[in-house]
């Protein structure tokens, strides 16, 4: 996984100055059981990605999958790495959050 975070924003970096945006939208949750998914996180996460990226965001989604604590951790820590001081940073996540 993290390699995936390390190339995404290595390209970023290659391309000079850039906004980042990290996207994730997260609808089934296993360990709160039946009932408790979410329909719209998925699409939403997509729909964001697409407006920022009109505005010249690199974005980066976060797979449903992936969007652990461990990995939005790292995404998170891959962005502070690569993130200049005159770059502006969009954290999106839509979820129950927690």
């Amino acid at each position: 996984m993290k390699r995936i975070f390390c190339l995404c924003f290595a390209l970023i970096a290659a391309s000079g100055f850039a906004d980042i945006a990290l996207v994730i939208g997260v609808g089934k949750y296993p360990n709160l059981g039946q009932g408790n998914e979410l329909e719209g996180s998925v699409g939403d996460r997509g729909m964001i990605a697409k407006a920022l990226r009109r505005y010249g965001f690199q974005v980066v989604e976060l797979p449903e999958e992936k969007a652990t604590r461990k990995g939005i951790l790292a995404a998170l820590d891959n962005v502070r790495a690569h993130i200049q001081s005159n770059e502006k940073f969009v954290f999106y996540f839509a979820g129950h959050g927690q």
